[in-house]
């Protein structure tokens, strides 16, 4: 056997002296890692035209290696023991009857864990935290946005511990209701109020912040129940103030744990940050049926959220 130059596709060419043949050597493990590269490029976004012009193959000869990744479901992510772990905790949404609830090691970097389903279960994620717990992965805070599911299965299973609330949701949340420039002066300072919240880096700004708070509720909260039951028009915006009002008063006890330790996030953006590019391309999936789709979900945590760890 003697080398015997190369094919069209610059791979090596052998001559058996023998049979008097030429062949060129396939290596299966390669031939798999090709196929699951192609499968990361098209989870990272890019389209089977463009796959095709750049390794040289059919559109329905890629289609086919996609398929055969999505039909066989990934195995979860193995758990990262951390006994002093800083979860965030968030649940994204796809659609209406889409959600995955994510568990993201704020001090790994790493997503110790996912669950696929149609909506949030409080049961759901006590069970989840519980298996990451016999895992070794034991929470020592959370952070999550203000969702009452979230927290009451937090409560469950760690109910001593401190539960940051992200504040780039309050202060988002807060936006929507009081429009960015508002006219009336309870407005006006409440969202004064709400925007200097992510401002806030020591206790004695908290204390200071929460004085502010108080002084505002004594001054408007009568004035805005009585106009409630005036024109339609100041009874709406008189709702929407009292409602964010309510909101922030709710939350005051979990605004401001991240100050008793700098290793307690006080938002959720690191994992935030890492699902707004997988929510542009389910967009280009919306077709994918619901086996396929939580596929799809599952390949897109292990490769590309996870990418670092694997």
């Amino acid at each position: 056997m003697v080398a015997w130059g190369k094919t069209s596709r610059g791979r090596q060419r052998f001559f058996c002296q023998e049979c008097r043949k030429t062949f060129s050597w396939r290596i299966p493990h390669n031939r798999d890692l090709r196929q699951l590269n192609i499968f990361k490029s098209w989870l990272s976004g890019v389209t089977i035209n463009n796959l095709s012009l750049r390794y040289h193959k059919h559109p329905n000869t890629l289609r086919k290696i996609v398929r055969h990744f999505l039909i066989n479901y990934p195995s979860q992510p193995r758990p990262l023991e951390n006994q002093h772990c800083n979860m965030v905790i968030d649940t994204t949404w796809f659609g209406k009857t889409d959600c995955l609830t994510l568990y993201w090691d704020h001090n790994r970097q790493y997503l110790q864990y996912w669950r696929y389903g149609s909506a949030e279960n409080s049961d759901s994620i006590v069970e989840d935290l519980l298996n990451l717990k016999e895992k070794g992965v034991v929470c020592a805070s959370t952070t999550t946005d203000s969702s009452k599911i979230i927290l009451k299965a937090i409560q469950t299973v760690y109910p001593d511990i401190p539960k940051q609330r992200c504040l780039v949701h309050l202060q988002r949340e807060a936006l929507n209701w009081l429009t960015r420039k508002p006219k009336d002066d309870p407005s006006q300072q409440l969202i004064l109020l709400v925007n200097r919240l992510v401002l806030i880096r020591t206790k004695a700004e908290s204390k200071v912040w929460l004085d502010d708070f108080s002084n505002w509720s004594n001054t408007w909260l009568d004035y805005l129940q009585r106009q409630r039951g005036n024109h339609y028009d100041y009874s709406q915006r008189s709702s929407r103030i009292l409602r964010i009002a309510s909101y922030l008063s709710r939350s005051l006890n979990g605004i401001f744990c991240h100050l008793d330790s700098n290793s307690i996030p006080w938002n959720t953006n690191g994992l935030e940050g890492r699902l707004s590019p997988l929510k542009q391309h389910y967009r280009q999936h919306r077709g994918l049926n619901t086996l396929l789709r939580k596929s799809y979900l599952s390949w897109y945590a292990t490769y590309i959220i996870n990418k670092n760890h694997i």
